[in-house]
C-alpha cells in the first residue's frame, strides 16, 4: 500500500463522504405521515412518541454526548483519532487494511454515519462482515483498537461498520424503528451489485444492544438469492425488560421492565431468533444472568 503524502491525508479527511439512499415504499410512506398527524392531533399517541423515545435514550445513553462523556467515558476527540486512524489505513498482523467512509440514507430519511474497510490482503474477496455494536459503542471505537480485526484476518472478509441514528455523526432520532431502518439500509446497501458492495457472504455480528437490532431487522429482511448469510449474537440477551428487571430489586425492576415492554423497547431475542431465516450462532458468557 502506497505511502500517502500530507496533502493526500488532508484531502481523505475533509473529503464529502459519497451515500446510498434506500427508498421509502410507497405504503410506508403513507403510514409515517398518517401516524404523524396522528401523533400531533392526538395526544395519548404523541406522548407515547415522546416517552418512547425518552426510554431509549437511556438505553442507549451515547446519543447525548454529556452523558456519553461523563458516564460512558466516550473522549470524542478519541473518536476522532479513531476515525482518522481507520480513513488512513493500518495493517494488523501483516494485513493490511484501509478504510472508506459513506453515507446511507435509510427509510426512515436517517443519514447513517458508516464506514467501510477493506481488506487489501483479500481485494477480490466477496465475504462482508457488518457489524451491530453495543449501547455505548461508536464504530470508531474500532480504530482504537483491533477488536475486529482478527475476525477480519481469519475470516479473509471486508467489514462495515456504523453508528445508529442519532449517534456519533449519524442524524435522526433514536427510536427502536430507526434503528432497525438503519441496520436494514446497511444489509441493502451490502446486497446491492450496481450502487452497493455486491457482497456474496454476508457475516452478521451483533453485539449487547445490537443483538436486538439484529433480531428485529433479520426476522423480517428480505433475504436475496445467491447470497449467503450467517448470524451471530455475541453477549447479548434473551429479553431486555427481563435484564433489566434482573438488574434492580424486585420492586424498581419490575416497574422498569414493565415500562420498558409497554413503551415499545423489549427486544425478544430468543423469541424472533427461532423465526429467522438464517443460520445462528450464539455466544454467551457463563456468569451474566440473561
Amino acid at each position: 500500500m502506497n505511502a500517502l503524502t500530507p496533502s493526500d491525508e488532508r484531502e481523505l479527511l475533509v473529503a464529502s463522504p459519497p451515500s446510498y439512499k434506500v427508498p421509502m415504499h410507497l405504503k410506508e410512506r403513507i403510514w409515517r405521515v398518517v401516524f404523524l398527524v396522528l401523533s400531533i392531533c392526538i395526544v395519548p399517541i404523541g406522548l407515547y412518541r415522546v416517552l418512547h423515545w425518552a426510554v431509549g435514550k437511556c438505553i442507549v445513553p451515547v446519543t447525548s454526548r454529556y452523558i456519553a462523556s461523563k458516564f460512558c467515558n466516550v473522549d470524542f476527540e478519541s473518536l476522532s483519532q479513531g476515525r482518522q486512524n481507520l480513513l488512513l489505513g493500518f495493517t494488523f498482523n501483516s494485513m493490511p487494511f484501509v478504510g472508506e467512509r459513506v453515507t446511507i440514507e435509510s427509510a426512515y430519511g436517517d443519514r447513517i454515519d458508516a464506514m467501510i474497510l477493506h481488506n487489501q490482503s483479500v481485494p477480490d474477496s466477496e465475504r462482508w462482515l457488518v457489524k451491530a455494536h453495543g449501547n455505548a459503542e461508536h464504530y470508531e471505537m474500532q480504530g482504537l483498537g483491533f477488536s475486529i480485526f482478527p475476525l477480519l484476518a481469519k475470516t479473509s472478509a471486508h467489514a462495515i461498520l456504523f453508528n445508529y441514528p442519532n449517534v456519533g455523526e449519524s442524524s435522526g432520532w433514536l427510536t427502536r424503528g430507526s434503528m432497525q431502518s438503519a441496520y436494514e439500509a446497511v444489509l441493502r446497501y451490502l446486497e446491492d451489485s450496481k450502487r452497493g458492495l455486491g457482497a456474496k457472504e454476508i457475516v452478521m455480528d451483533h453485539y449487547s444492544i445490537g443483538g436486538g437490532v439484529g433480531s428485529d431487522t433479520l426476522r423480517q429482511h428480505r433475504y436475496q438469492e445467491g447470497i449467503k448469510y450467517v448470524a451471530i449474537y455475541d453477549r447479548t440477551f434473551g429479553s431486555l425488560s427481563q435484564v433489566i428487571k434482573d438488574m434492580f430489586c424486585s420492586y424498581i425492576g419490575s416497574i422498569l421492565s414493565w415500562l420498558t415492554a409497554i413503551l415499545g423497547w423489549d427486544f425478544r431475542l430468543v423469541e424472533h431468533i427461532k423465526v429467522t431465516k438464517v443460520p445462528s450462532i450464539v455466544l454467551q458468557s457463563h456468569d451474566t444472568p440473561r
